[in-house]
């Protein structure tokens, strides 16, 4: 599936800009300094704005988070433990029990977001009940 039709279910405008400029620097290493200075430019904006929503705990802070996901432009699992050692871990430790049947929700039905959940940390901060709640997303310790 291409990178536009992986990102059509966009919340607005500016969250489709948030999200492809949250990958700009990860995709600015693969390219031209150019390329590189206008990614440097692009992620400036958009990870501050991820940051605020998840800090502030906005409401569509889980449905920005898939669509980051659903966006990286190499879906492999070192982008998207970025994502999950990120934004995703800070968004656990400052509102799981908020959130938790959104996350839930998009850990059932997007492969993605799922990917970037097994990269988390879950904090002391989390009540166990809601880490139980997460941990069957996580690979089994026999899992390669």
């Amino acid at each position: 599936m291409d990178f536009e039709h992986r990102c059509a279910k966009v919340l607005c405008v500016q969250d489709e800009d948030i999200a492809v400029g949250y990958w700009a620097e990860f995709v600015a290493h693969r390219g031209t300094r150019a390329e590189r200075l206008a990614a440097e430019t692009s992620r400036a904006t958009a990870k501050p704005a991820v940051d605020d929503r998840v800090f502030t705990g906005a409401d569509n802070v889980v449905d920005l988070l898939c669509l980051i996901a659903d966006c990286a432009p190499d879906p492999t699992d070192e982008a998207l433990a970025c994502l999950g050692a990120g934004p995703i871990e800070d968004l656990l430790a400052r509102h799981a029990a908020r959130f938790i049947d959104e996350i839930d929700r998009a850990a059932r039905t997007n492969e993605r977001f799922r990917r970037a959940l097994r990269s988390t940390w879950f904090s002391e901060s989390i009540d166990p009940s809601i880490a139980r709640r997460l941990d069957r997303f996580r690979p089994s310790p026999e899992s390669p």
